[in-house]
């Protein structure tokens, strides 16, 4: 097989798509979430939460559309088009917030609380 022949059969290998219904579900969330976000831009801005079983392919599937939608919206110093954190099981919304905060390098949070409780 020569490599016209092997490109050839991976872009048709690459055309297969298969509908399953999760997965779907996850995208049509995440381009929900883009519209909304330029529909309120200079806004808050929401999140998606993504819960199911472990190995299901979250993650993947999250890697994957922040790959495909930086192609047409590069990060760059002052522009993050789309912040990814993955949690630990059993999280806390105060855990949830400072990882956000960690992403665009703002500890104060994991400070101030060290602070509180030496001084309390």
């Amino acid at each position: 097989m020569n490599r016209d022949q092997i490109a050839a059969k991976i872009a048709d290998f690459g055309s297969i798509y298969i509908p399953y219904p999760p997965h779907s579900e996850f995208q049509e969330a995440c381009d929900y979430l883009i519209k909304l976000g330029r529909a309120t831009r200079g806004r808050a801005q929401k999140d998606l939460r993504t819960l199911a079983a472990t190995g299901s392919g979250k993650t993947t599937a999250a890697e994957a559309f922040v790959r495909r939608f930086e192609t047409g919206h590069p990060r760059t110093e002052g522009y993050v088009p789309i912040v990814l954190i993955a949690l630990e099981r059993a999280t806390t919304a105060k855990k949830l917030m400072m990882s956000i905060l960690d992403f665009f390098g703002d500890n104060t949070p994991a400070a101030a609380t060290s602070r509180r409780s030496k001084s309390g």
